[in-house]
């Protein structure tokens, strides 16, 4: 089940309004009654947030639940092969799926970099385009190593490309 942004939006702040006004009646009317009927008044107060609390995770839960989830990890290249005046390279991917991308941190001066950092996004689909661009980090331009791009499906995969300019990069994705 898919429910559309703005649908799922103007629902949760329908939610979120309810959830919290009606606790803050219980609080507008402590301060007109005696200090047991505060006392009474706010244990009714707490309980009544404590559930409806309750109630607005499991929601939030169960859209998640609804959604598919992405996520990218285990990125790491072997063998890359910057420009002619750089021994070793200065790595670092641009991961992207959809609207979401995000980019790693540069492994400098291997040749064998290991990036520790995930993608996720939760509104993917099999289908969907996941594309890994490797660069090599120079002072004035970075240059393109090798981009690898795959259609999405279940599960959990293990995937590797050759780099147009040398080496592999390496990635495991989950589509759950």
């Amino acid at each position: 089940m898919r429910l559309s942004k703005p649908y799922v939006s103007k629902y949760l702040i329908y939610l979120f309004i309810h959830l919290i006004s009606a606790p803050l009646v219980y609080k507008n009317k402590e301060r007109e009654t005696s200090s047991a009927e505060a006392r009474c008044l706010e244990t009714a107060f707490y309980e009544v947030m404590a559930s409806r609390l309750c109630l607005l995770l499991l929601i939030l839960c169960s859209l998640n639940v609804a959604q598919c989830g992405l996520r990218v990890y285990n990125v790491y290249a072997r063998g890359i092969r910057p420009d002619p005046g750089n021994n070793n390279g200065d790595g670092y991917v641009r991961m992207s799926c959809g609207p979401v991308s995000t980019t790693t941190h540069v492994v400098f001066n291997t040749p064998n970099p290991n990036w520790h950092e995930e993608l996720h996004y939760y509104g993917a689909s099999p289908g969907n385009y996941l594309e890994l661009r490797v660069y090599d980090k120079d002072v004035i331009f970075d240059d393109l190593l090798g981009v690898c791009a795959t259609n999405i499906q279940k599960g959990t995969r293990k995937h590797n490309c050759r780099l147009s300019k040398g080496g592999y990069i390496y990635f495991t994705y989950t589509l759950s």
